[in-house]
């Protein structure tokens, strides 16, 4: 073995690595976009929901017109907030599916379930679909939702 040779093994070692490193620090953030996200749900929280996208993110829910850009999604929240006076999230759980991670963009989808309480005589409003996100990292490193898509689709 020559000088050189456990410099070069240690180097590609090293290359080796630092790819399933960065995976792992891409997909703890993205986990914890995804715990903040569930916590926004069943407290009803909009102003943390609004807090995870990204400025210029696009918001695709069946029925609705897309919804561009973080100040249309919160006034939509917010709209949300009057209508649902009262009412009180039973549970709200998103089961993640499959995340793929390609550098500072990532996408997953899952299959969503809420049940909501509502006054009476109100019945409760169940829903259940799939949900996709394209997600991209920023320049802090933080992950933020740039494009949703949600359909009541049979799970």
């Amino acid at each position: 073995m020559t000088a050189s040779q456990p410099l070069f093994l240690a180097l590609i070692g090293a290359a080796l690595i630092v790819p399933a490193v960065s995976q792992s620090r891409a997909r703890q953030g993205i986990e914890k976009l995804n715990r903040k996200e569930g916590l926004a749900c069943r407290s009803m929280d909009h102003a943390l929901s609004v807090s995870l996208w990204a400025r210029d993110g696009v918001d695709l829910i069946q029925g609705l017109k897309p919804m561009v850009g973080r100040p249309v999604i919160a006034k939509w929240l917010a709209g949300l907030q009057s209508q649902m006076r009262g009412a009180r999230v039973q549970s709200c759980a998103i089961a993640w599916r499959s995340l793929k991670i390609q550098g500072r963009w990532a996408y997953e989808w899952g299959i969503t379930r809420q049940k909501i309480a509502l006054p009476a005589p109100r019945q409760p409003i169940v829903s259940r679909g799939k949900m996709l996100l394209i997600l991209r990292q920023n320049r802090k490193g933080v992950w933020k939702i740039e494009l949703e898509s949600w359909n009541s689709s049979p799970a």
